[in-house]
């Protein structure tokens, strides 16, 4: 056996699976992810975003907690909406935030980022660089991972997970469902999870609770999208 790793939204978890051939892909999940596309989720996702929060608790008996917020908007192209908010606090005292987000001045917008100087950017600029970052922070060879659209990853590992998987033709979701203690290596980490995709292959939500019996992160995450 080997250890997979499955870049969730923003997320890595470990799967174990095994080193034998790809199974096949069960015919109703087949059937749906017919529909994942990064271009169509371009197209539908236009105002929308992202809440999220991790907590952790460490063996010294602190809690961190670290909450994070995104909201784009490109409806009107003359006013584009990018803003992303980072707070991280702790059981034992100190707060750290984060703000980055975009004003427009004239035909051109001024990025602010805590701790940096603001830079002009271009309305191109800021959808490639900036507003790209709800979908995805890192591309490889057409495959984006680590935000919020997931089609490219599921298509990956799928077979290996359809167990856990079931499709909600009503709702148009498919769902990954594992629980605790399924997955459990020598070292005592586990985990369960409960995540939803729609037909899209965008993430509607993530809940995930890991632990190696000394230390713990729950990680809640939810996607809105303002058609």
């Amino acid at each position: 056996m080997k250890r997979r790793i499955f870049v969730l939204p923003l997320v890595a978890i470990s799967l174990l699976t095994s080193c034998s051939k790809i199974p096949d892909l069960r015919s109703d999940i087949a059937k749906f992810i017919t529909s994942f596309s990064y271009d169509e989720a371009r197209k539908v996702y236009l105002e929308a975003g992202y809440t999220r929060t991790d907590v952790s608790h460490e063996k010294s008996g602190e809690i961190i907690t670290v909450g994070q917020q995104m909201s784009i908007n490109v409806k009107d192209e003359e006013n584009l909406v990018y803003d992303y908010r980072y707070e991280k606090t702790s059981s034992l005292g100190g707060t750290e935030t984060k703000h980055y987000y975009i004003e427009k001045e004239e035909d051109y917008y001024m990025y602010y980022a805590t701790g940096s100087q603001p830079q002009r950017k271009s309305a191109y600029e800021v959808k490639v660089e900036l507003i790209s970052k709800f979908f995805y922070e890192q591309e490889f060879e057409g495959t984006h991972v680590r935000g919020m659209y997931l089609g490219d990853y599921m298509l990956e590992v799928l077979p290996y997970i359809q167990n856990h998987v079931t499709i909600d033709e009503d709702k148009e979701e498919l769902i990954y469902d594992m629980p605790l203690g399924e997955e459990k290596d020598a070292k005592g980490y586990e985990f369960s999870e409960l995540l939803i995709v729609d037909k899209l292959g965008m993430t509607v939500s993530c809940d995930i609770y890991q632990t190696n019996g000394l230390t713990s992160l729950e990680t809640t995450l939810r996607v809105y999208n303002n058609i």
